[in-house]
């Protein structure tokens, strides 16, 4: 069904947007006795994207963290980038908790795949929420890449225009294309 999604852009505040986030994720942190420590570049205050999408994005990869870390401390860095002349947004989730190695790393975002049949077992979920954040950022312009190392922790960033261009806007669009290339 992500296939056939629209896109709602909308102008919107960032600092709001986390708040709601962290307040909505705040109950599994508590189960998990894990705390949350946020970072906002100063530069960053409005966006122009999709709110809905960033929030679900935002949402799976801090369930992620504290699901899979216990007593310990999660970070989400929000940091502005300009590449290519074109503002971009990197929110970085990092958490000290299993991590994983490159084999479990390589199938990490394919649906319905975790990264192994105990983790599944002990932590439970569909193995759809990375599926579903890569595609989101993708239909937003951006994309997310992923550094863990087994024992140690993760490290997922999220890249997002800063601004989504409008379909007329093509020197936004080229800056995209150029990003990712």
């Amino acid at each position: 069904e992500a296939g056939k999604m629209q896109l709602h852009l909308e102008q919107f505040n960032v600092h709001d947007v986390v708040a709601e986030v962290v307040h909505t994720v705040q109950p599994l942190l508590e189960k998990q006795q894990n705390q949350l420590k946020v970072f906002y570049d100063p530069q960053i205050t409005q966006m122009y994207s999709d709110m809905t999408k960033l929030k679900q994005n935002l949402l799976n990869l801090l369930s992620n963290a504290s699901k899979f870390s216990a007593q310990d401390k999660i970070e989400l860095n929000i940091i502005q980038d300009m590449q290519h002349g074109f503002g971009w947004v990197e929110f970085q989730v990092i958490d000290h908790g299993i991590g994983m190695s490159k084999a479990q790393m390589a199938h990490l975002f394919e649906a319905f795949v975790q990264a192994d049949a105990s983790t599944t077992r002990k932590y439970g979920g569909t193995g759809l929420g990375l599926t579903i954040t890569r595609k989101f950022c993708e239909m937003l312009g951006g994309s997310i890449e992923v550094h863990s190392e087994l024992g140690k922790g993760s490290v997922f960033t999220m890249h997002l225009p800063l601004n989504m261009p409008k379909k007329e806007d093509k020197n936004a669009a080229t800056a995209i294309q150029l990003a990712h290339s």
